[in-house]
């Protein structure tokens, strides 16, 4: 089964089960169920969905480049995927933020040797081709003053179909000497642009943080919906153990604060949002 038909198939099931379970005793709470669960495996497949769907864009992408550049682009991109999965893999934005520098370092050294292999290539290319005309110019000049003292017709003709042939195939070693030296020289072009990498990793990491905070007040506006109060969040605060996301709610006149306050919370460790590494202030006003 492909994930589309996966997916398609999901929603079905949920439709079905919205037909069977209107209306019956205890049919609300079951179908809550029923929904939550297939939202899960819905998001599951559709994460697969978009990765496969980003590896193929990227693929096709390389593909459109010079092909010359290709082996140079992938190494890059393995790079910053390599440095992007690490950053993800930390629960908490605030210990990726700790080890952001290692990230940087990572990448910093990466594109250095990339580099540097690049520059290697082209300095034994360019030697290459300095060594190819030195030798033409001196296997030209022994052509030129053999026989020089009897010259004979024969001789001469003899001369300068050497001395074409001796150039024909100097002009096509130049030529693919300075293709390869050209190709070499686009790639380090290429590879000192993406230097700015490191700056890429540090915006990934604080668009992170920055979106524990969003989601919060997110969530918080849904839920001050449904129940008519009203929330506000002051932040997300880092510190050496992680981070703080603070949220103060006004329950109003006559609602107990401290009961929302434990629901609430309840409600953001089962949707993620904290966690043993992540503190989580309430302030009931």
């Amino acid at each position: 089964m492909t994930l589309g038909e996966g997916l398609r198939q999901l929603q079905l099931k949920l439709e079905d089960a919205r037909r069977q379970l209107s209306g019956r005793k205890g049919g609300a709470e079951e179908l809550k169920k029923i929904e939550a669960d297939v939202r899960d495996q819905q998001e599951q497949l559709r994460q697969q969905a978009k990765n496969i769907q980003d590896e193929f864009r990227k693929s096709l992408e390389v593909l459109r480049q010079p092909k010359e550049l290709r082996d140079t682009i992938n190494a890059i991109e393995e790079i910053k995927k390599k440095v992007t999965e690490f950053l993800n893999s930390f629960e908490n934005p605030g210990d990726a933020l700790k080890a952001l520098g290692d990230a940087q370092e990572f990448v910093k050294r990466s594109i250095q040797e990339l580099s540097d292999e690049i520059q290697k290539n082209l300095d034994n290319l360019q030697g290459d081709l300095r060594k190819a005309t030195e030798d033409f110019q001196r296997s030209q000049r022994d052509i030129l003053n053999e026989g020089r003292a009897n010259p004979v017709v024969s001789e001469i003709i003899a001369k300068r179909q050497r001395l074409a042939d001796l150039e024909r195939e100097f002009r096509q070693r130049q030529k693919e000497l300075t293709d390869q030296i050209n190709g070499e020289r686009k790639k380090l072009d290429f590879v000192n642009q993406r230097r700015a990498l490191e700056q890429e990793i540090a915006k990934l990491v604080n668009g992170s943080a920055n979106a524990l905070a969003g989601a919060a007040q997110s969530l918080a506006n849904a839920l001050a919906q449904a129940r008519g109060l009203q929330f506000g969040t002051s932040g997300v605060s880092g510190g050496g153990g992680g981070q703080t996301l603070n949220i103060t709610i006004n329950a109003g006149a006559g609602s107990d604060g401290k009961q929302i306050g434990v629901a609430f919370t309840e409600h953001l460790k089962r949707t993620g949002l904290i966690s043993p590494s992540r503190d989580f202030r309430l302030n009931p006003v």
